[in-house]
């Protein structure tokens, strides 16, 4: 009896042991997925975090949970996600800092990563509310557009922690080519800034130049939902050519004398893609004329162009015509590039200058090009 209550002893004890070794391979198991679970922080937008973790097991019986919490904070929060790849944390408080650890759970066990942290900027944008005069500019898919001498308007939080906010533009062709403006922090919650005034230069000719930008720390960027699966873009300022110029001239003397200019000729009249844009790319043009001057200086014609068609030998003489149209999702214009002109002027040397009146009464004028037939 006694040899039978041994075996049965010595039965459960082994038992025991083995599932004290079962529940100890499952413990590790589950501490050795956490240890190879990496976390990321992909970026760092003022009030918005983006992280992601990467869980190196096939274990499906496994729950992952991605938890936050501020330094001051006792609890942790769970944050609300259905992409793993990309969490978006927002709300978050300037000028603080955040740890972010993923639970991992399996039954009633539970075991966590290390934790990481990332600290938030004095300030963030809000690049939803980017204006240029009284138009809403700002392109979520790709960036701004702005013109020579405009004057924009940042909107955000935070900007009374920093004294001096610092924009630098690189061209995108050239990342030497940059110029960098001070923004004017009005009050906490928006600033603005001024594109320079000459800052294409008419040689050689520019109509239109890309520049990525830098707002302090801070670079400005695209924001797409996650609804759509689309994350943080990079984005970009394009920046017209304020002057009018002209940069070649055509004579086609057949069948009668009709005159190219080309070029860049500000925006075209108003049209159903074609908004006018105060203080930005432009306001509608009103009047659009050519200056014909002859050798000795002297004004010999000046006729206004007709807003469509093309010059034939029996109009008027004056009209635009081919335009460039420049789309963007939140945003088309046109770029007159072409003025076509009928003339009965004699053989001889002249010169041309493109006048325009916009909308608010600002006239501008061309280069003065000479051309001879």
């Amino acid at each position: 009896m006694k040899k039978i209550f041994s075996i049965l002893f010595l039965w459960f004890s082994l038992l025991s042991i083995s599932c004290k070794k079962e529940n100890s391979v499952v413990d590790n198991s589950l501490q050795e997925c956490a240890s190879n679970t990496k976390l990321n922080l992909i970026s760092l937008m003022g009030n918005e975090a983006i992280v992601s973790f990467v869980e190196n097991h096939s274990q499906k019986d496994i729950v992952a949970q991605l938890q936050y919490k501020k330094s001051q904070d006792k609890d942790w929060k769970d944050a609300v996600y259905t992409d793993k790849n990309n969490i978006l944390l927002s709300n978050l408080q300037l000028k603080t800092t955040y740890y972010f650890r993923v639970q991992l759970t399996r039954g009633k066990e539970s075991k966590y990563t290390n934790t990481d942290s990332f600290a938030t900027p004095n300030y963030w944008i809000n690049y939803s509310k980017f204006y240029s005069g009284p138009s809403n500019l700002y392109d979520q898919d790709n960036g701004i557009f702005s013109i020579e001498g405009a004057q924009h308007v940042l909107y955000g939080s935070g900007f009374k922690n920093v004294p001096e906010i610092k924009l630098t533009f690189s061209a995108v062709d050239n990342a030497l080519n940059q110029f960098s403006i001070m923004a004017n922090v009005m009050n906490d919650t928006m600033m603005t800034f001024e594109i320079p005034r000459d800052l294409l230069a008419n040689s050689p000719y520019v109509e239109r130049k890309i520049y990525d930008c830098m707002v302090g720390d801070l670079p400005l960027v695209g924001f797409k939902s996650f609804s759509e699966k689309n994350f943080l873009i990079k984005g970009d300022v394009h920046i017209v050519n304020r002057d009018l110029i002209i940069n070649n001239v055509s004579i086609d003397p057949m069948p009668c004398k009709i005159i190219g200019f080309y070029g860049f000729f500000g925006t075209h009249e108003i049209s159903g893609v074609c908004p006018p844009l105060l203080y930005s790319i432009g306001t509608e043009i009103t009047e659009r004329k050519v200056i014909i001057r002859d050798a000795s200086g002297g004004v010999i014609n000046e006729v206004s162009i007709k807003p469509n068609g093309t010059a034939v030998c029996d109009g008027q003489g004056f009209a635009p015509a081919d335009f460039v149209q420049v789309n963007k999702p939140m945003i088309a214009f046109h770029e007159v590039t072409y003025i076509s002109i009928k003339t009965s002027l004699p053989s001889g040397t002249y010169t041309a200058q493109i006048k325009q009146t916009a909308q608010d009464g600002a006239v501008a004028y061309s280069n003065i090009f000479g051309f001879s037939f």
